[in-house]
């Protein structure tokens, strides 16, 4: 579901770092806006296409047992629209949550892999 993933300048999983998605879903320039090694990643969507509006995102990490790890991914996004807002927000949250549970997917396969 995401075609491209590309950073933006050099810096890479940094506060202040962004990264342009294209994915089934459209196009985001996510921000990292902070970043505990180990514990968390924040991020906010600064622009997209189309327009959502998603100004928190956390990723968490939590060690449950060794070379067990529980990824939480939290977001809160909204579909700025004068018609059907509330129905486009719950077809969002139904989209984001399919494209996230992908991403965990695939990257649960490449760690079982190495």
């Amino acid at each position: 579901m995401v075609f491209r993933s590309a950073w933006l300048g050099k810096s890479r999983w940094t506060k202040g770092s962004q990264r342009d998605i294209i994915m089934i879903a459209g196009w985001y320039r996510e921000e990292i806006t902070a970043v505990s090694p180990n514990h968390l990643i924040s991020y906010k969507v600064n622009r997209s296409f189309p327009a959502v509006r998603q100004d928190f995102t956390e990723i968490a990490f939590e060690k449950i047992a060794e070379q067990r790890t529980r990824v939480t991914w939290t977001i809160e996004i909204e579909v700025p629209s004068l018609f059907g807002q509330k129905w486009l927000n719950a077809l969002a949250g139904k989209m984001a949550a399919t494209l996230y549970q992908t991403i965990l997917q695939a990257g649960q396969k490449e760690l079982e892999k190495s």
